[in-house]
């Protein structure tokens, strides 16, 4: 290969990284954090007509949406401090807010690097955690909110052994 075709590729290379940092970025800027997360009322956000949402307080006739709340065992202060340990060892995962029953975290998906809202709300009376994690973006997440969901749920279980 000639030194002349190697600059071409390593510079187009270059652009094609740049275009990808720059469409990342943009959606970022386009997709800021949403404003209606937290509990208002004993209820987290309801999901949005997309399906990239799972949530415990859907209804249950809501297929598409609804996911069961996760049970756990031990104090609310127990079953906390395992979801936060659970939600550390997540890859591309941070934790922004923590309270006494509230835990919200931000994931982001690999490959195209969107970003999801994870949320637990910790019903103490009945020993539950409603769930809500949600894609800003894009319409179809391939239930990969479902799955991450799931894989808490589990590690919950195993935690509590």
């Amino acid at each position: 290969m000639s030194k002349k075709y190697l600059r071409l590729l390593g510079a187009a290379a270059l652009l094609a990284g740049a275009g990808f940092v720059g469409a990342r970025a943009l959606v970022q800027l386009l997709t800021p954090r949403p404003e209606n997360l937290g509990v208002r009322e004993g209820r987290l956000a309801p999901c949005p007509s997309y399906p990239a949402c799972v949530s415990s307080q859907a209804p249950p006739e809501d297929e598409a949406h609804h996911i069961a709340p996760i049970t756990y065992t031990g104090s609310l202060e127990e079953a906390r401090a395992r979801i936060i340990a659970i939600l550390e060892g997540l890859e591309r995962t941070t934790i922004i807010t923590v309270s006494d029953n509230y835990v919200y975290a931000e994931s982001v998906t690999a490959g195209l690097r969107y970003t999801d809202d994870v949320e637990f709300y910790f019903d103490n009376d009945r020993k539950i955690i409603h769930v809500r994690s949600s894609a800003r973006v894009p319409y179809y997440d391939f239930e990969v909110n479902r799955q991450r969901v799931e894989r808490i749920r589990a590690a919950l279980a195993a935690a509590e052994r």
